[in-house]
């Protein structure tokens, strides 16, 4: 015996989709009955793997963007296609990274604020994406600014502290009786929130390794968790897809 479904007491939850594709689902399935929902899917499945999604990463002269990059498309610097990296700033010009597996994600490696190519009043003109702020030691005046401006276009950032490896290996070495990894990374956490949220009190900080053996330490997995629940609709839908194929 068949059994008859109501389209709109549907639980879309389950499948994740945005206050749109509820809709759009809706309309479908009281179009083509319940046996449409696999054309349905089919169909968004196909426009999440077209969606761009780009990111700016950027920060001070230094702070490890290109290693970061690097990182997120699960390439090492001397892989064909890496982002050039270097103890000296190396990018001097807006350069842009698809993911090797998912060419619609593209990273953007933004030079240092304030490098003699790229100086601030031309700086944020450029990056007009999600945009991730990476510094590698102290909050400084520039991601300061770079978080201000930000927030002035209405655009999202993330800030990131990395080079944690090597913080917690130097604190390592100076207190070897009593260090303690957790309190160590709470005071770094503690003193990044105190300087980010006197320009948005809701900024958080994400204390990672920028390289490719520690995506799974500190705050690597909560960064990539927090990037695929702020992104907005459809490309939130194309973020959960791509961390799905890898």
């Amino acid at each position: 015996m068949a059994t008859s479904y109501d389209v709109k007491s549907l639980d879309y939850d389950l499948i994740d989709l945005s206050e749109d594709d509820k809709l759009a689902a809706q309309k479908y399935l009281s179009e083509n009955g319940i046996r449409g929902i696999e054309g349905f899917l089919a169909e968004r499945l196909d426009a999440w793997r077209k969606c761009p999604l780009n990111i700016a990463i950027t920060g001070d002269s230094g702070a490890g963007k290109s290693t970061l990059i690097n990182t997120l498309r699960n390439l090492r610097a001397e892989d064909e296609g890496a982002a050039k990296v270097g103890v000296v700033e190396t990018t001097r010009t807006i350069l842009s990274y698809s993911h090797p597996s998912y060419p619609n994600l593209v990273f953007y490696d933004l030079p240092g604020v304030g490098t003699l190519e790229f100086t601030k009043s031309t700086y944020l003109n450029q990056s007009l994406f999600l945009v991730l702020i990476i510094s590698r030691t102290r909050f400084t005046e520039n991601d300061r600014w770079l978080a201000t401006e930000i927030k002035k276009i209405g655009k999202h950032f993330f800030f990131i502290r990395t080079n944690i490896d090597h913080d917690l290996s130097n604190e390592r070495i100076d207190h070897p009786t009593t260090y303690n990894e957790t309190l160590v990374l709470d005071r770094i956490r503690e003193n990044c929130l105190a300087h980010i949220r006197t320009v948005d009190e809701t900024a958080n900080a994400f204390l990672i390794s920028g390289r490719l053996n520690y995506t799974s330490r500190f705050d690597f997995p909560l960064m990539c968790s927090s990037l695929l629940r702020d992104y907005p609709g459809l490309k939130r839908q194309a973020m959960i897809l791509f961390h799905t194929d890898q």
